[in-house]
């Protein structure tokens, strides 16, 4: 593999860490924090700047809640964001009132989710 690959290949890799990071909702900052690292470094990483160690992207799959393959198979990039990549910013935007309802208002959260169900209860 030449430089060229090399760089090719830490820019995916950055950018599949940024696509994760946001399908979550979670910060620079916050994900930094989870894997021992400041928000600029996360940055270096999305931007493929610098590259990340293996630790490091396996902490990362772990706080992203990826499996590691996903930053490097198209295939399980694909099926990971089927599921959990919004199509929209509208989408993106329910999916974060989701998750702070369940989090701050779990009653809440459990009632919308059986509507969208289509189960009142």
């Amino acid at each position: 593999m030449d430089a060229t690959d090399r760089l090719a290949l830490d820019r995916r890799i950055g950018e599949s860490l940024k696509r994760a990071r946001v399908m979550r909702g979670m910060s620079q900052t916050r994900l930094g924090r989870s894997i021992g690292v400041t928000f600029q470094q996360i940055q270096k990483y999305e931007r493929g700047d610098n590259r990340i160690a293996a630790s490091a992207l396996f902490a990362a799959a772990a706080a992203l809640d990826v499996p590691i393959a996903y930053f490097f198979d198209d295939e399980a990039e694909s099926e990971a964001e089927a599921v959990l990549w919004p199509s929209t910013r509208k989408h993106l935007l329910l999916l974060r009132a989701l998750q702070r309802a369940e989090r701050d208002r779990p009653a809440l959260y459990e009632a919308l989710c059986g509507v969208i169900a289509g189960k009142f209860y």
